[in-house]
């Protein structure tokens, strides 16, 4: 096993939550950047995320991260427009102010928060996500395994918003894209989905109540407490050092 899929899940999700409030306190642009490349150099060579996965989500972000940076230019602009001609900055504040740098500390914010994201989702399983919460966070089993059975259901969901779509169709019912008869065909049979569901977890002793015996204990580590430390350490550390 790679190492990002060795660090217990419940110590990934602090670290990555730790440096993400972090950030919210930071503007500089090479910090940014470093974090979204740390991340990036992670999940490409120290994980078993498939590439493919990453390529897709990178792709849609690119065209988000591009229009955050042309209205960061934009507004800077103007900004830098009305300064000059009410004199209120001199000459020190042109580089933190130029609309470049302004679209850069837009748009590189929001890339960094994509790279810590894709780090955690791209290489934590869900299964190992929920024995992490059971075991390290005390959540019980009902409710742990719910979580998972819901995001297994996610594909399951849009499979069958399809199949109302295409029933409304058949039938000669034109839906346009915010139609609201599908979604409430489908919200039905979720409704079914999750009684069946809730029955099996009772039958299987989901209950919450007795004491369970476990495929699989997640363990902490040693070093799964020094990535929590260590990681919003170094980012706390670049907001104080770094101010470009």
């Amino acid at each position: 096993m790679k190492t990002m899929e060795s660090i217990n899940p419940v110590f990934k999700m602090g670290a990555v939550l730790l440096s993400a409030v972090i950030l919210t306190f930071n503007h500089a642009v090479i910090l940014n950047l470093l974090v979204f490349a740390a991340g990036m150099v992670l999940i490409l060579f120290f994980s078993r995320a498939e590439k493919r996965r990453l390529l897709k989500f990178l792709l849609p972000i690119g065209l988000i991260i591009t229009a955050l940076f042309i209205t960061g230019y934009k507004n800077a602009e103007q900004t830098l427009l009305a300064s000059f001609a009410t004199g209120t900055h001199g000459l020190g504040g042109l580089a933190s102010m130029s609309p470049v740098y302004t679209g850069l500390q837009l748009s590189t914010r929001v890339l960094a928060y994509v790279g810590l994201g894709l780090l955690f989702s791209l290489t934590t399983p869900a299964e190992d996500m929920v024995l992490s919460m059971m075991h390290q966070l005390r959540v019980k089993p009902k409710f742990a395994y719910g979580i998972l059975a819901a995001f297994h259901l996610v594909p399951n969901i849009a499979r069958e918003l399809e199949d109302a779509k295409f029933a409304y169709k058949v039938r000669g019912i034109s839906c346009g894209p915010f139609a609201l008869q599908p979604f409430f065909a489908a919200m039905v049979n979720c409704i079914r989905w999750s009684e069946n569901l809730a029955m099996a977890m009772e039958s299987k002793g989901f209950d919450g109540d007795g004491k369970r015996t476990y495929a699989r204990i997640l363990s902490v580590r040693p070093a799964d407490i020094i990535i929590l430390i260590a990681v919003p350490l170094l980012v706390l550390l670049g907001t104080l050092f770094l101010k470009y």
